[in-house]
């Protein structure tokens, strides 16, 4: 069997990858700005609570897609019965 993983899993872990730091990204500055009542402008303010729900809201996205992913690989093992899986060590 081939231990190098595919060039879809290599895409695929790029693209969660990518979307890990751009909410990374996005929750440091939600977390250090916010807007200002008076002006309607963006000022210094540090708040960790937004920055925080917003890192988890893109936690648990990636959560979900992993797990769907896994039910996804699941199904197709189960409806193939003699297609061989990964070697297991």
């Amino acid at each position: 069997m081939n231990d190098f993983p595919s060039h879809s899993d290599r895409l695929l872990r790029a693209v969660m990858a990518g979307v890990l730091a751009w909410g990374a990204l996005l929750s440091i500055g939600v977390g250090l700005f916010g807007i200002d009542a008076e002006t309607g402008g963006v000022r210094f303010a540090p708040n960790a609570l937004r920055g925080l729900i917003v890192l988890a809201f893109v936690g648990g996205f990636l959560t979900l897609w992993l797990a769907a992913l896994e039910v996804r690989r699941r199904r197709r093992r189960s409806s193939h019965p003699m297609r061989p899986g990964p070697n297991p060590r």
